[in-house]
């Protein structure tokens, strides 16, 4: 169960829910502008553009939905407290939730250039992959990253002390 305590002002709370709400609005609707365009006939030339661009919109769409949720379980659960004064802490917790999308938007960008070279590497062409699969695929993928960006942080950040106490430690 999740103890962490929040302190964002009423306005910083009312804030987060428009930020996410209207990322969310903007991602579906840029999705399925997106998939329109695919079913009426895009140019292969357009697909890794195509897939880059809805890669990073299913990451932040994706992402907004983890971070409501997560912001209307610990208001429901009295996890959040109001405060009203600007504190250092009160900015920390607003920059935690604010920052949120950026960051799924640097992850989905390493996976999906990791994608691209692990099969440029196995094929040595990327020919035979940019095709609408790889934006399904993709598209896919970065929701998953997306929708799990905290928690891939925090294993980031235990992976990289971890590490960093090995080479110390030699």
């Amino acid at each position: 169960m999740n103890t962490t305590e929040y302190k964002l002002s009423k306005k910083l709370i009312n804030f987060l829910f428009l930020y996410y709400g209207a990322l969310l609005i903007a991602c579906i609707i840029l999705s399925i502008r997106i998939f329109i365009a695919l079913f009426d006939g895009i140019n292969d030339n357009c697909i890794l553009h195509l897939s880059f661009i809805s890669s990073i919109i299913s990451a932040i769409m994706m992402c907004s939905v983890n971070y409501i949720r997560k912001l209307y379980k610990n208001l429901i659960a009295g996890n959040v407290s109001i405060e009203e004064k600007d504190t250092a802490v009160l900015i920390g917790c607003f920059a935690y939730f604010f920052f949120r999308p950026f960051f799924a938007i640097a992850l989905v960008i390493i996976v999906i250039v990791a994608i691209l070279s692990g099969a440029f590497m196995v094929i040595g062409s990327l020919d035979y992959i940019i095709n609408q699969k790889f934006l399904f695929l993709c598209y896919v993928i970065a929701g998953f990253v997306g929708y799990s960006t905290g928690i891939t942080l925090d294993k980031f950040e235990r992976i990289s002390k971890e590490n960093i106490n090995k080479v110390k430690e030699s």
